[in-house]
C-alpha cells in the first residue's frame, strides 16, 4: 500500500536531503582545508630551516644551493596557493550549507503551519460532529 505524500512533505524531505549533503560537503572541505594548511606549514618550515652555509663554496655547490632554495620557495608558494583554494572552497561549501539550512528551516516552518492548520480543522470537525450529535440526541428526547 503506498501512501501519497503531500507536496509539502516531499519538499521538506528534499530540503532535508540537500541540507545533509551540503553539511557533508562542508565537512569534507573543512578536512581538505586543514590538510592544505598543514602542507603549507610544513613547506614554510622547510623553507625556513634551509640554512645557507657560511663557508666558501665552489660554484657548483652554490648553484645547487640556490636551486634548492628556489625549489623550496616554489613548493611553499604552491602549498600556499592550494591552501587559499581550499579556504575558498570551504567558504563556498559553508555558504551552500547555510543556504540549504535556511531553506530547510523554511520548509519545516511551513510543515508545522500545515500540521497546526490540519489539527485545527480536525478539532473544528470534531466539535461540529459533537454539536450534530447533541442536536440528534435532543431531537430523540423531544420526539
Amino acid at each position: 500500500m503506498s501512501r501519497k505524500r503531500s507536496p509539502l512533505t516531499r519538499l521538506l524531505r528534499l530540503r532535508e536531503i540537500r541540507e545533509k549533503a551540503a553539511r557533508v560537503e562542508m565537512a569534507h572541505a573543512q578536512r581538505e582545508e586543514l590538510e592544505a594548511a598543514e602542507r603549507e606549514e610544513i613547506a614554510r618550515l622547510a623553507e625556513e630551516d634551509f640554512v645557507t652555509p657560511l663557508d666558501v663554496m665552489r660554484p657548483g655547490q652554490l648553484l645547487a644551493m640556490r636551486l634548492t632554495g628556489a625549489r623550496l620557495h616554489e613548493i611553499r608558494e604552491a602549498a600556499a596557493a592550494d591552501h587559499d583554494e581550499a579556504q575558498r572552497r570551504l567558504d563556498e561549501r559553508r555558504s551552500d550549507w547555510h543556504r540549504a539550512s535556511v531553506e530547510l528551516e523554511g520548509a519545516e516552518a511551513l510543515e508545522e503551519k500545515r500540521k497546526r492548520a490540519a489539527a485545527a480543522a480536525a478539532r473544528a470537525a470534531a466539535e461540529r460532529a459533537l454539536d450534530d450529535l447533541q442536536i440528534v440526541r435532543r431531537g430523540r428526547r423531544s420526539g
